[in-house]
């Protein structure tokens, strides 16, 4: 089930937006701060099939895909557009005739690397986790590949604004001319189905593990109505061949001399197309929600911890010289006061004027385009959509005072930052300190790196750290199994698990998309069953982290740190203000 079959059940509401009318399903809210966010235990395997949230209805657990899969064959190739691509996937955007499946839906498609020769050696670990062995005999993941290439295309000078849809899966030499031998011109949707399809080969095939991660892990932590519809989608091979030979058109030089379509695989991924070519959408990246629990910090650090969130920090690190610092602060944002709320939007539109659009935090979309200030002045591209009484200058407010009260009345940020601190309890100075002593370093005097012995997470193993999480819901800094104040050796992986949890939190992006016609203030994200012609809300780029991540992010950290307190930080007021944490409860911070 997805939700959009006209199942009478997903369109069962609560009368009450009360969380505490539903005892049963819901527990008692956890009070964050001054601002009550209810902990809303996802259901998972073994619980009841709806979990009712405050004001959106029940929402429906998500379940495997039943029956055929959607062919894409039913389609002509010249139907989908070019949108973007990442280091692993390339996104297309449907434009055909209505459709009741693929309207208003993009097609992800896994690429293969063009180089060669193909790795000597493929090992799978785990869900998005693959190894695999590089020209040199390094054992790299495909998601650092990807970030190489990235850098490597940026280097040569592409100028393309590309979104990388990011999940680490095990990439495929092409072996393979990207022409096919039946190149068809017309425009007929019949006859793409292959002559002799190899279902076999297809129901052998799994699916992209995106989904699996989504309908298995994430949907627990986050409702399902502010995740993208992911579904498995089959794909013939004359299909994909004819829609390679279009599409490469339209990309970028640079990307094409490097990889292109995997013409082997026989599955894609629709999802919502969340910029749409009607209407408008605004991406927000928001960063890291939270200032850390002080329990594991060191003299040096907690100073500057405590008072300067991450962010703010990292507009000193040498890394971002030269960019706009501007005035946007994550713990504005996530802060649940209106007020800070409207200044946080206000500061990410000044950075997104300033700075052309090239740093991400705030990216808009009108018409599926996305939208560059100086180029494309935004009272022209945006006036069908806010009203602005004063022109150009009076469409910041617009756009400020429009987006703010819906954001404010959605319960998305309230979780994502209750996600993101509670998952990341003891702050990377914590979890490399738990490592340390775990592998007894210090006595065997060796500095390797953090979790350089530990496997990827598989899929199992991430289901089984949601359950132990979702079995204890946020720290309050309680004595129990999992405290975060006095962390076990013992319990070393799940530290490391519940980290990169959060990881994949503090990086995702909020997707607001707006269907056409003014905003009259009425609006809301209160959409449980995704109608695209409402306002839709929804968090994306919600992949697993590599263990291999951790090291680099500790050093990160220090580096960090030490350049925001060597820095000239004249007209820094140096302090940011967590509104979620009210006061320490031992040695720990009440969250």
């Amino acid at each position: 089930m997805n939700g959009r079959d006209g199942d009478d059940r997903h369109r069962l509401t609560v009368e009450s937006t009360d969380p505490l009318d539903s005892q049963s399903a819901v527990s008692s809210p956890t009070v964050i701060g001054q601002v009550s966010v209810p902990w809303t235990p996802v259901v998972g395997h073994g619980s009841a099939p709806w979990t009712p949230v405050a004001g959106y209805g029940f929402i429906p657990e998500h379940d495997e895909h039943e029956g055929p899969l959607p062919n894409l064959s039913s389609t002509h190739p010249r139907h989908w557009k070019y949108i973007s691509e990442g280091g692993a996937t390339i996104v297309f955007s449907y434009r055909g005739p209505p459709h009741k499946v693929f309207s208003n839906s993009v097609l992800r498609l896994r690429k293969a690397v063009r180089a060669t020769p193909a790795p000597e050696e493929h090992k799978e670990i785990g869900i998005g986790n693959s190894d695999v062995v590089d020209e040199k005999g390094a054992i790299v993941k495909p998601l650092e590949i990807a970030e190489d290439q990235e850098q490597k295309i940026k280097a040569r000078g592409s100028n393309e604004s590309l979104r990388s849809v990011r999940s680490a899966h095990s990439s495929r030499s092409l072996h393979h001319h990207r022409s096919s031998s039946n190149v068809r011109d017309d425009d007929s949707d019949s006859d793409w189905e292959d002559l002799n399809p190899d279902l076999t080969s297809e129901n052998e095939q799994p699916d992209d593990p995106t989904i699996a991660f989504q309908t298995r892990v994430t949907s627990r932590l986050v409702p399902l109505c502010f995740l993208p519809r992911l579904e498995s989608a089959r794909v013939g091979r004359r299909w994909v061949e004819e829609l390679a030979r279009i599409g490469e058109r339209a990309r970028p030089e640079a990307r094409r001399r490097v990889d292109g379509i995997d013409l082997e695989r026989r599955k894609g991924v629709l999802a919502d197309d969340l910029v749409g070519w009607l209407g408008w959408a605004v991406e927000i990246k928001p960063k890291w929600a939270f200032l850390p629990n002080p329990t594991h910090l060191s003299a040096e650090t907690a100073p500057f911890k405590l008072s300067r969130c991450r962010f703010c920090m990292h507009g000193y690190h040498s890394s971002r010289a030269g960019k706009e610092k501007g005035g946007y602060c994550p713990l504005d944002l996530f802060s649940g006061d209106l007020g800070r709320i409207k200044r946080a939007l206000g500061a990410l539109w000044d950075t997104w004027i300033m700075s052309n659009g090239s740093i991400n935090n705030l990216k808009v979309f009108v018409m599926g385009k996305t939208v560059k200030p100086k180029s494309d002045p935004p009272f022209d591209y945006l006036s069908p959509f806010l009203r602005s009484t004063n022109g150009e200058e009076g469409m910041r407010e617009a756009f400020v005072e429009a987006i703010a009260p819906m954001l404010h009345s959605s319960p998305l940020l309230g979780t994502l930052s209750t996600l993101m601190r509670s998952l990341d309890a003891l702050d990377i100075e914590g979890v490399e300190k738990l490592w340390k002593e775990a592998k007894h370093v210090a006595m065997v005097g060796l500095s390797p790196k953090i979790a350089d012995d530990e496997d990827e997470p598989s899929l199992a193993d991430w289901e089984k750290f949601v359950d132990e999480y979702l079995a204890h819901g946020p720290y309050v800094g309680t004595k129990e199994r999992y405290d975060p104040n006095e962390p076990q050796e013992e319990n070393l992986k799940y530290w490391l698990t519940s980290y990169l949890m959060s990881a994949t939190f503090k990086d995702c992006s909020i997707m607001l998309r707006f269907p056409p016609g003014l905003l009259d203030g009425t609006e809301s994200f209160a959409n449980p069953e995704r109608d695209v012609s409402m306002p839709l809300l929804t968090a994306i780029d919600l992949d697993p982290k590599s263990m291999k991540r951790l090291q680099k992010w500790a050093e990160l950290d220090r580096d960090i740190v030490q350049h925001y307190a060597e820095a000239d930080r004249t007209g820094d007021d140096g302090q940011c203000v967590d509104a979620r944490v009210v006061g320490a409860v031992g040695k720990g911070v009440a969250i």
